[in-house]
Parts: C-alpha cells; structure tokens; sequence
C-alpha cells in the first residue's frame, strides 16, 4: 500500500514526473524491503549467498548429506546467515543421530545480543519451537527474533537472537553451557517450563487495570505459501510459549517468526502452515484460533 501510495503521489506531480527509472527504484526498494519485514520474503542478496554456499559445498563429495541439505535451504535462511556459518551448522545437522540435539551460542557485539541455533529431528520431540522458547524463557533471556527452519527428513534448524538482562557485556561461557543444557532438558521435557519474573526494583508496578487485552490478527491473503498470525498483547514471562504452545495443539508448524517487544507491548508475527506445510486458508479454524490464542493470553492481563 506504501508502494502504490507513493507511485500515486509522484505520478500526480504532473506530466512526465513518474518515469521508468523511478518505477524501477520504488520496485527495488519495495523488494528490499519485504526482505527484511516478511519471514518467507526473498531478500535481493539471497541469491548471491546462496552462490556463495554453493561455492563452498562444491569441495564436498555431490552425494553428502551437507550438500543435499544445503541446496533445500530456504532463502530466509540464506539471507540472515552468511554462508561459512550456514556451512558449519549444516555439518552439525547432518551428523546428528536419530536423537541428537546441538545448541550452538554466539555473542554478537555490535548489536549486544546473543544469536542461538538449535538443531534436531521433528522425531526428537513434537513442537520443538515451543519447547525452545520455553527454555530459553525460563533462563530469563528475552527472545528478540526466531527464524524456523523444517528442512527435508524432518530435520530441523532454528536460529533465535535473544537479549541476556543478566549481563551488561558477552556472558560467560559457563552461561552459554547453561543456556545450551537448558534447552536440551526443555526440548526432551514432558512438562511445561517454569517461568521466573526477573524483577527490577526501581520499575514502576504496572497497574493492572491499564493492561490492555490481547489482540489476535489473521491474514491468509498476503502470503501465497503461509497463514500470518500477529498477536498484540502486554508483556508477561513464558507469553511467546503460549504463543507457541497454541500453535502447536491447533495443529499448525510455524514456519518463521518475528518478535518484537517495545517497552511492555508485544508484537509478534508468524508464518504457518498446517502439519503437511500446506496454507490454512480455512475461515472456521482460523476464527477457532483466533478466540483459543486470545483466551491463552488472558492470563497475561491479571498480573
């Protein structure tokens, strides 16, 4: 809509204002843009990387499980990744056993954040998105972004960035192995997390009669590949696990997500699919939904 609106605007200038070059620019810039805002957008530099992958698996025998799952690699993947650190991971993915997990953390300094990859088998355990926000939840790091990524062979590989209150510069390193074992228990766990507030003295208590309720959007339009769910709701520990957690029953596997937490309100997006990764398009079960998430949420707004 900002796209057509600013063709509009430049077109009513007047005659020979709107030209070829600058339809071209408005295109490349909306491209960009869906880059970087949609899970499942292809980035413009997706496809250099995916070169540059390519480059580095050509010194791999054709018939390697590192190559085959590297050339079914989503472009998201290819776009916030580059390609040396794809390559060490996807080498971790393809010698795990039936039941293996690894956790591999990363500080990154010019943002301050913490970047956490997890890979295993759907096999391994069911809902593995939910079962690792839970756990990193429970360690008390705030989940920034999450990137899902179900490849062939039920392998899975997802990137979290998370934010860690409990230090002001790179953790420790025995604070990346709790973080790691953390997640290990959680994804085998057969019971939910636990949830500790971490509590700031000096922030003022929110008054309850302020919160507002959570909101549930659903757009099966947009996306030609995925149904998008938005949740606006206040912050409150373990609110992304609920999140997850309902997808997860509703019988749907979440293909990407973006998280964001702007002082106390959340904004959260999803792509999904159903469990055979086909588009949910029907209005019933997405209406159902809607009214199941917001009513997982409720709690949220009494505490």
């Amino acid at each position: 809509m900002l796209t057509l609106l600013t063709a509009a605007d430049v077109a009513a200038v007047g005659p020979g204002v709107w030209t070829e070059w600058k339809s071209d620019l408005l295109a490349d810039l909306q491209a960009r843009t869906l880059g970087v805002l949609d899970g499942e957008g292809v980035a413009a530099s997706s496809g250099t990387l995916r070169l540059g992958l390519e480059s580095l698996l050509e010194e791999w025998e054709p018939d390697d499980p590192v190559v085959r799952i590297g050339r079914q690699l989503p472009a998201s993947m290819l776009r916030d990744l580059p390609p040396a650190r794809i390559l060490e991971e996807l080498v971790q993915l393809a010698r795990l056993p039936a039941d293996g997990i690894f956790v591999a953390s990363r500080w990154q300094a010019d943002t301050s954040t913490v970047a956490v990859t997890v890979g295993t088998r759907e096999s391994v355990a069911p809902g593995v998105f939910h079962r690792v926000t839970g756990a990193l939840t429970s360690q008390r790091l705030e989940i920034l972004a999450a990137g899902i990524h179900t490849l062939d062979d039920g392998l899975v590989i997802d990137h979290f960035t998370v934010l860690d209150p409990d230090f002001t510069g790179a953790p420790p390193p025995d604070r990346f192995a709790d973080i790691a074992a953390a997640i290990r228990a959680g994804i085998r766990a057969d019971q939910a997390p636990t949830f500790t507030p971490r509590l700031n003295p000096l922030a003022p208590r929110p008054d309850p009669a302020l919160r507002q309720s959570a909101r549930v959007a659903i757009d099966h339009v947009s996306s030609e590949t995925s149904t998008i769910v938005e949740v606006f709701a206040t912050d409150a520990p373990g609110l992304l696990y609920r999140i997850a957690r309902t997808l997860f029953d509703a019988g749907m596997s979440v293909r990407s997500a973006k998280v964001g937490t702007y002082l106390d309100q959340v904004v959260d997006g999803f792509h999904v699919t159903d469990l055979e990764g086909g588009k949910i398009d029907n209005v019933e079960r997405l209406e159902r939904l809607r009214m199941t998430l917001e009513e997982a949420l409720a709690p949220a707004r009494s505490r």
